[in-house]
Protein backbone atom coordinates (compact mmCIF):
# COMPACT_ATOMS: atom_id res chain seq x y z
CA UNK A 1 0.00 0.00 0.00
CA UNK A 2 1.15 3.43 -1.34
CA UNK A 3 1.54 6.19 1.84
CA UNK A 4 1.84 9.53 1.08
CA UNK A 5 2.44 12.54 2.89
CA UNK A 6 1.93 16.05 0.79
CA UNK A 7 5.03 18.84 1.83
CA UNK A 8 5.79 21.98 1.00
CA UNK A 9 8.90 23.18 0.07
CA UNK A 10 10.78 26.17 0.53
CA UNK A 11 13.67 26.98 -2.06
CA UNK A 12 17.09 28.93 -1.28
CA UNK A 13 18.17 30.07 -4.77
CA UNK A 14 22.05 30.81 -5.27
CA UNK A 15 23.52 31.94 -8.54
CA UNK A 16 26.21 34.38 -9.28
CA UNK A 17 29.13 33.71 -6.63
CA UNK A 18 31.69 31.61 -6.08
CA UNK A 19 32.33 28.60 -4.28
CA UNK A 20 34.15 30.58 -1.15
CA UNK A 21 31.42 33.11 -1.14
CA UNK A 22 28.74 30.59 -1.20
CA UNK A 23 30.49 28.28 1.79
CA UNK A 24 30.82 31.52 3.46
CA UNK A 25 26.94 32.73 3.60
CA UNK A 26 25.44 29.19 4.05
CA UNK A 27 28.17 28.60 7.02
CA UNK A 28 27.33 32.04 8.53
CA UNK A 29 23.12 31.68 8.18
CA UNK A 30 23.02 27.58 7.90
CA UNK A 31 20.61 27.71 11.23
CA UNK A 32 17.99 29.87 8.62
CA UNK A 33 18.65 27.63 5.43
CA UNK A 34 19.22 23.92 6.73
CA UNK A 35 15.70 23.22 6.21
CA UNK A 36 15.13 25.23 2.18
CA UNK A 37 16.46 22.55 -0.82
CA UNK A 38 18.87 24.95 -2.09
CA UNK A 39 19.08 25.38 -6.13
CA UNK A 40 22.13 26.37 -8.05
CA UNK A 41 21.49 28.19 -11.48
CA UNK A 42 24.86 26.65 -12.61
CA UNK A 43 27.27 23.89 -12.01
CA UNK A 44 28.66 23.86 -9.47
CA UNK A 45 32.77 23.19 -8.35
CA UNK A 46 33.55 19.60 -6.35
CA UNK A 47 34.82 21.73 -3.40
CA UNK A 48 30.93 23.27 -2.72
CA UNK A 49 29.13 20.09 -3.59
CA UNK A 50 32.00 18.23 -1.10
CA UNK A 51 30.66 20.80 1.44
CA UNK A 52 27.22 20.94 0.39
CA UNK A 53 27.23 17.05 1.06
CA UNK A 54 29.32 17.18 4.56
CA UNK A 55 26.34 19.57 5.87
CA UNK A 56 23.65 17.24 4.61
CA UNK A 57 22.10 19.88 2.81
CA UNK A 58 19.28 19.16 -0.24
CA UNK A 59 20.47 20.81 -3.30
CA UNK A 60 20.23 20.60 -7.01
CA UNK A 61 21.34 22.15 -10.18
CA UNK A 62 18.90 23.56 -12.28
CA UNK A 63 19.45 26.37 -14.73
CA UNK A 64 15.18 26.82 -15.33
CA UNK A 65 13.11 28.96 -13.01
CA UNK A 66 10.77 27.74 -10.82
CA UNK A 67 6.78 28.66 -10.89
CA UNK A 68 6.47 30.87 -7.43
CA UNK A 69 6.38 34.14 -6.70
CA UNK A 70 9.16 36.75 -5.93
CA UNK A 71 9.17 38.78 -3.38
CA UNK A 72 9.37 42.24 -3.18
CA UNK A 73 9.93 44.57 -0.58
CA UNK A 74 9.10 48.20 -0.19
CA UNK A 75 10.46 50.49 2.29
CA UNK A 76 8.01 53.08 3.35
CA UNK A 77 9.28 55.61 5.42
CA UNK A 78 7.39 58.22 7.76
CA UNK A 79 4.17 55.91 8.04
CA UNK A 80 3.75 54.58 11.38
CA UNK A 81 1.47 51.18 11.64
CA UNK A 82 0.07 49.31 14.43
CA UNK A 83 1.37 46.88 16.18
CA UNK A 84 -0.03 43.13 15.14
CA UNK A 85 -1.17 41.05 18.47
CA UNK A 86 -1.53 37.80 18.31
CA UNK A 87 -3.25 36.30 21.21
CA UNK A 88 -2.69 32.51 20.51
CA UNK A 89 0.13 30.41 20.40
CA UNK A 90 2.18 29.85 17.28
CA UNK A 91 2.40 26.35 16.43
CA UNK A 92 4.93 24.17 15.20
CA UNK A 93 5.09 24.80 11.44
CA UNK A 94 3.69 28.00 11.34
CA UNK A 95 5.50 30.83 9.67
CA UNK A 96 4.89 34.47 9.92
CA UNK A 97 6.30 37.15 7.81
CA UNK A 98 5.69 40.70 8.35
CA UNK A 99 7.00 44.39 7.81
CA UNK A 100 5.27 45.71 11.00
CA UNK A 101 5.92 45.13 14.67
CA UNK A 102 4.58 42.00 16.13
CA UNK A 103 3.20 41.23 19.89
CA UNK A 104 2.74 37.79 21.30
CA UNK A 105 0.68 37.05 24.62
CA UNK A 106 1.31 33.29 23.85
CA UNK A 107 4.12 30.69 22.93
CA UNK A 108 6.21 30.55 19.81
CA UNK A 109 6.46 26.80 19.67
CA UNK A 110 9.21 24.90 18.58
CA UNK A 111 8.84 24.19 14.59
CA UNK A 112 7.55 27.87 14.31
CA UNK A 113 9.51 30.47 12.39
CA UNK A 114 8.51 34.71 13.32
CA UNK A 115 10.53 37.10 10.64
CA UNK A 116 9.58 40.53 10.69
CA UNK A 117 10.77 43.52 9.38
CA UNK A 118 10.10 45.31 12.54
CA UNK A 119 10.40 44.63 16.73
CA UNK A 120 9.15 41.86 18.32
CA UNK A 121 7.65 41.63 22.04
CA UNK A 122 7.09 38.09 23.35
CA UNK A 123 4.67 37.76 26.63
CA UNK A 124 4.73 33.75 26.57
CA UNK A 125 7.76 30.54 25.62
CA UNK A 126 9.56 31.28 23.09
CA UNK A 127 11.08 27.54 21.29
CA UNK A 128 11.21 28.70 17.66
CA UNK A 129 13.22 30.71 15.18
CA UNK A 130 13.02 34.78 15.44
CA UNK A 131 14.26 37.21 12.71
CA UNK A 132 14.12 40.73 13.75
CA UNK A 133 15.19 43.38 12.04
CA UNK A 134 13.51 46.28 14.27
CA UNK A 135 14.78 48.07 16.79
CA UNK A 136 14.23 45.58 19.50
CA UNK A 137 13.57 41.93 20.63
CA UNK A 138 11.13 42.03 24.31
CA UNK A 139 11.29 38.93 26.02
CA UNK A 140 11.39 36.72 29.20
CA UNK A 141 13.42 33.36 28.16
CA UNK A 142 14.43 31.65 24.78
CA UNK A 143 14.46 27.68 24.73
CA UNK A 144 15.96 27.54 21.40
CA UNK A 145 19.12 29.06 19.99
CA UNK A 146 17.77 29.94 16.73
CA UNK A 147 17.35 34.26 17.06
CA UNK A 148 19.01 36.24 14.82
CA UNK A 149 18.36 40.26 15.49
CA UNK A 150 19.16 42.58 12.62
CA UNK A 151 21.13 40.02 10.58
CA UNK A 152 23.09 38.57 13.61
CA UNK A 153 22.76 35.26 15.01
CA UNK A 154 22.24 35.57 19.08
CA UNK A 155 25.21 33.61 20.60
CA UNK A 156 25.23 30.91 23.22
CA UNK A 157 26.50 33.34 25.64
CA UNK A 158 23.56 35.53 24.61
CA UNK A 159 21.38 32.82 25.12
CA UNK A 160 22.22 32.17 28.14
CA UNK A 161 22.30 35.73 29.85
CA UNK A 162 18.44 36.08 28.59
CA UNK A 163 17.54 32.86 29.96
CA UNK A 164 19.46 33.78 33.56
CA UNK A 165 16.33 34.39 35.31
CA UNK A 166 12.48 35.22 34.56
CA UNK A 167 13.01 39.29 33.95
CA UNK A 168 11.82 40.48 30.61
CA UNK A 169 14.69 41.46 28.90
CA UNK A 170 15.22 43.78 25.81
CA UNK A 171 17.42 43.35 23.30
CA UNK A 172 19.00 46.02 21.42
CA UNK A 173 22.11 47.02 18.73
CA UNK A 174 24.44 49.91 19.70
CA UNK A 175 26.46 49.79 16.91
CA UNK A 176 27.96 46.70 16.56
CA UNK A 177 27.31 45.81 20.08
CA UNK A 178 23.98 43.80 21.15
CA UNK A 179 22.47 45.61 24.24
CA UNK A 180 20.56 42.92 26.71
CA UNK A 181 18.88 44.81 29.43
CA UNK A 182 16.12 43.50 31.67
CA UNK A 183 13.34 45.25 32.43
CA UNK A 184 12.09 44.63 36.18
Amino acid sequence: MIKTRQKNIKIFEFSGGETQEYIDFITKNFILLKDYLFVFKHKIEAGLESFLNEMKITYVVNETDFKGRDVEVLKVSNIKTQAKIYQKNIRSGEELDSSGDLIFLGNINNGAKITTEGSITIFGKCDGVIVCLGEYIILRNVNSGHIVFQGEILSLKMIERINSNDFLKIITKDGDNILIKEIK
